[in-house]
């Protein structure tokens, strides 16, 4: 079966057909798809946890940002342990393993990552330049958000665009983040290369609450 039909079958949410093709194929489970990471990675991005479960079921081991993004704790333990040096590496598409772990809303483990050393303020060295602050506001997790501000994250970074911190949960109607990000500093009126405010984005939304306080602290 062709590596874009494994892919499809992933994306699409066909884990029957999945499972039947690693069956006759074992080894495609380490192939790499077009987007340059592995299958196991892949799945990760389209949440798709038992194509997750399907794919690892064949893998002998992992990497550790393989690791991060699939929540496996006591697999990032055991490579940190191996080669402490991978803490602030970058995955094959650009993301650190604490980004990752943001990214996909471990909270164990993005803590555990913090208390062993890694840097929360390392972005992406891709075009997005998604630090793990930007991803754990893009998700709304505000456990998350709450250990990256204790670690030191600049809630002020900019990714792509110009965007902020405040910008994604401003646009995801996060009233706690935003509330968060501003008691940690963040720039309230601060706009990004398209110009839009915090509060430009929560009214796109409607998110009228959210609007009503930014407004107050104008």
């Amino acid at each position: 079966m062709p590596l874009d039909q494994i892919q499809n079958h992933i994306s699409s949410g066909a884990n029957e057909q999945l499972a039947v093709a690693l069956k006759q194929s074992p080894e495609k489970a380490r192939l790499t798809t077009s987007m340059g990471v592995s299958l196991v990675t892949f799945a990760a991005y389209y949440r798709n946890l038992e194509a997750i479960r399907t794919i690892r079921a064949y893998l002998d081991d992992v990497t550790i940002h393989e690791a991060c993004c699939i929540g496996e704790l006591e697999t990032v333990k055991e490579q940190l342990h191996k080669a402490p040096e991978v803490l602030n590496s970058f995955s094959a598409d650009g993301f650190t393993p604490l980004g990752l772990a943001c990214f996909f809303g471990h909270v164990n483990l993005a803590a555990y990552l913090i208390e062993t050393g890694a840097d929360a303020n390392i972005a992406a060295n891709n075009d997005f330049r998604v630090a793990p602050i930007h991803s754990a506001c893009a998700i709304s997790s505000v456990p998350i958000v709450n250990l990256l501000i204790a670690a030191g994250a600049n809630v002020n970074l900019s990714q792509q665009k110009g965007i902020r911190p405040i910008h994604s949960a401003s646009h995801n109607g996060s009233l706690e983040i935003v509330r968060i990000l501003i008691a940690a500093g963040a720039d309230h009126k601060i706009a990004d290369e398209s110009g839009k405010t915090p509060t430009d984005y929560a009214l796109e939304k409607n998110y009228d609450e959210l609007v009503a306080y930014l407004k107050t602290l104008s």
